[in-house]
């Protein structure tokens, strides 16, 4: 807006009514005069302006919340079981697994045997067994089962899947129609004999009473066997178990991967390809393995197969075999035809071979997509899988194979069928979806191989539905479900408490497992017990990141830490009694002269010489502390110091810090006295500021310029055009 001044004439003007010209302006000039803020006024902080009564600040500090503090030590106590040991009653036999229980309880599997399972409502043994595994899977958070026992001693559930009635075949072991299958022990949900035929586990096609399956395929639980004869056997294969678990023989044998590929079928005319399992585990090495482990691929192939072009491609003989597994290997997939007691594939690997394997402390997992070679319920002769896993110290840690006759499809192009589908989706499992636990590949394997669109198709279309069911009924493990499976060589801890640190009771710790060459471990375990009962397990994060707290109570413990591909380390810690009083040093307030809406930084150091920091406030109040809000401090990245950013309006503070430990041990500023702070109004804006001053300036020419003409009696008064 521009003024012009334009002179006209002259104009006499009146006293009074200069009067009004200077009243107006100095009222002008005192509405104008609020929104001139030169800055705000000078920052306040007094410390120790007024001491409060200590009644007072403890009811402050009583108020304040800290439900970390409040501490379940039950926790420490009970024993929440994840794995049952099924064993024979009797005393021997539940002796030795006793020990093996109190191993799987080292590593962080607090395990529970039961023998009494006779004891259980079941109109034969197997459903004995299963009652009592349900009762436990209600009772605590179960996840592994394993049987003691051969069939003889623990046994199994013949279910029917009567596949030779929808495709004629000799069944190489047993009865064509009945099939043993220990996935019965792993599903929990289902009746298994609804129209109470005897039939257990019927397809919808055959239960009379129902249009529905008698079995369902998602098992609730992990399950693998010791087909042990004898205490003997048993202790032999509980001794290599845990040894192979601690990592007693560390090396880069836990690195190799052995694929083992025959031929399944010469082409013909109707199957111009024919079918070359090398196809399979191929496929398997280079989309799932790759380069995570060191492999070799031992192969028969036919003409119609070209093996890939790699120094680590080799044919397929019995003495290259059994040199590589000799000289140890951690991982080895057969696949390729079978019986009940060999690999048939250039006669690779039969029962009779078993005992001269020099492969000592270096047991492989073994797994065989081929018919028979676990067929552990034939009472005539041991099968391969039996013979490796009973062997001692060498052999197999974990066996997984089919009981009976698996079936593959021709022309399997996307290798999605039956066994094969089974194989490829147990790789993924492992080496994709991280589940290196060999039971939990397993049956998180036929769960995922239940959910494909091949299971699931039109049987009114493709109703080869009892060979689907086979593969997820037939394949088993031998071995502890619960055994991590090497894939690279084992490393060492780095100590959680190293000699000479002091523990505090309560105390909560924040920290990263570590391999002695400073990198994080996944999902370690951390296992703390001590001698009058207390015991808790801890697991890390992907990174490796473990919180956790002791109990209460001045005490040793022992702990142990195990992961995959580590060697498993055990060490002691003492606990002492914290009742020393957190620190408060300086308290910094950024900025040095805060006004109204400003972001308010409050950085102060707080320091604890025993179990740590825990909370931190900063309270405030305007009326002495009888009203207050309180912020809690939050930790920065730099040692001890916390910090809290925040808004206040206008006005005189009092403020204080609390600070609490883990044992609730606290202090406070406010027993010294509480600080002051006073808080600026907040600027206009600049604009508003602007105008105002130029108004107010213009104000006070315009009266001294009349207040000059009128001492003359006389005063020019110009007409003034507003110019828009």
């Amino acid at each position: 807006m521009l003024v012009d001044f334009s002179t006209k004439g002259f104009v006499k003007m009146s006293r009074r009514r200069s009067y009004r010209i200077i009243i107006f302006s100095l009222i002008l000039v005192f509405i104008t005069s609020p929104l001139i803020n030169l800055g705000p006024s000078p920052f306040t902080l007094i410390s120790s302006v007024k001491a409060l009564d200590s009644t007072q600040i403890d009811k402050i500090i009583s108020e304040l919340p800290r439900d970390e503090i409040i501490r379940n030590e039950s926790e420490w106590l009970p024993n929440q079981y994840e794995m049952l040991l099924i064993s024979p009653d009797n005393s021997n036999f539940v002796e030795a697994a006793q020990v093996f229980a109190d191993w799987k309880k080292l590593i962080g599997i607090p395990t529970l045997v039961v023998a009494n399972w006779s004891d259980y409502a079941g109109i034969d043994g197997p459903e004995q067994i299963r009652n009592a595994i349900k009762y436990y899977y209600n009772l605590y958070p179960i996840k592994w089962i394993l049987l003691l026992g051969d069939t003889e001693l623990i046994p199994i559930r013949y279910v029917y899947n009567p596949d030779s009635l929808l495709i004629p075949e000799n069944e190489p072991v047993g009865d064509p129609y009945e099939k043993p299958s220990d996935y019965y022990y792993a599903e929990l949900t289902s009746n298994w004999d609804i129209d109470g035929d005897g039939k257990w586990g019927e397809h919808s096609a055959f239960n009379s009473s129902s249009s529905i399956s008698e079995l369902d395929y998602n098992p609730e639980v992990y399950v693998g066997r010791f087909p042990v004869d004898n205490i003997s056997e048993l202790h032999d294969i509980f001794n290599k178990t845990m040894n192979y678990e601690a990592g007693i023989n560390a090396g880069d044998w836990m690195n190799k991967y052995l694929a083992l590929s025959g031929i399944s079928d010469y082409p013909t005319t109707s199957d111009m390809d024919g079918e070359d399992e090398g196809v399979l585990n191929q496929y398997i090495l280079d989309n799932f393995v790759d380069d995570s482990m060191e492999w070799t691929h031992m192969l028969d192939y036919t003409y119609a197969y070209t093996p890939v072009d790699s120094e680590n491609v080799l044919n397929l003989t019995k003495t290259t075999a059994l040199e590589a597994i000799n000289n140890g290997t951690s991982i080895i997939v057969y696949a390729g035809h079978g019986g009940p007691t060999s690999f048939a594939a250039s006669g690779v690997l039969s029962t009779s071979d078993v005992p001269q394997l020099s492969n000592q402390n270096m047991p492989s997992f073994i797994f065989a997509d081929a018919c028979s070679t676990n067929s552990y319920d034939y009472s005539v002769q041991d099968s391969l899988g039996e013979t490796l896993i009973n062997q001692p110290n060498t052999g197999a840690v974990g066996y997984i194979g089919s009981m009976r006759l698996s079936w593959y499809l021709s022309n399997d192009t996307y290798l999605e069928q039956f066994n094969r589908g089974l194989t490829k989706l147990f790789f993924n499992e492992m080496f994709i979806n991280n589940n290196f636990q060999q039971g939990k590949a397993l049956y998180e394997s036929k769960k995922a191989y239940a959910n494909t669109s091949w299971f699931n198709r039109d049987l009114s279309v493709y109703d080869y539905f009892e060979m689907d069911r086979k593969s997820i009924l037939s394949y088993m493990l031998l071995g502890d479900p619960s055994v991590y499976i090497y894939t690279e060589t084992a490393q060492i801890f780095s100590p959680l408490f190293p000699e000479g640190i002091v523990a505090y009771e309560g105390g909560k710790y924040v920290i990263q497992i570590k391999s002695e060459f400073g990198i994080s471990v996944p999902n370690a375990k951390l296992t703390l017990w001590s001698e009058d009962g207390h015991y808790r397990v801890f697991n890390a994060d992907e990174q490796g990141n473990m919180v956790f707290t002791l109990p209460l109570g001045s005490r040793s413990y022992n702990y142990s830490l195990s992961a995959h591909n580590m060697i498993y380390y055990s060490g002691i810690v003492n606990t002492e009694i914290d009742n020393k009083a957190p620190m408060i040093e300086d308290t910094q307030i950024a900025p040095n002269k805060p006004k109204a809406n400003d972001f308010i930084n409050f950085n102060t150091t707080l320091n604890d010489y025993g179990l740590g920091i825990c909370y931190g406030f900063l309270i405030f109040s305007k009326d002495d502390f009888n009203n207050y809000t309180y912020y809690p401090l939050i930790p920065k990245f730099k040692d001890c110091e916390y910090e809290v950013e925040l808004k206040l309006e206008d006005g005189d503070y009092q403020y204080g810090i609390v600070s609490f430990d883990y044992m609730d041990n606290y202090n406070s500023t406010l027993y010294t006295g509480a600080s002051f702070i006073t808080i600026s109004p907040a600027p206009q804006e600049i604009l508003t500021i602007g105008i105002s001053i130029i108004l107010f300036l213009s104000v006070i020419a315009v009266t001294g310029i009349i207040a000059y003409f009128m001492k003359k009696k006389k005063i020019f008064v110009s007409s003034i055009n507003i110019i828009e």
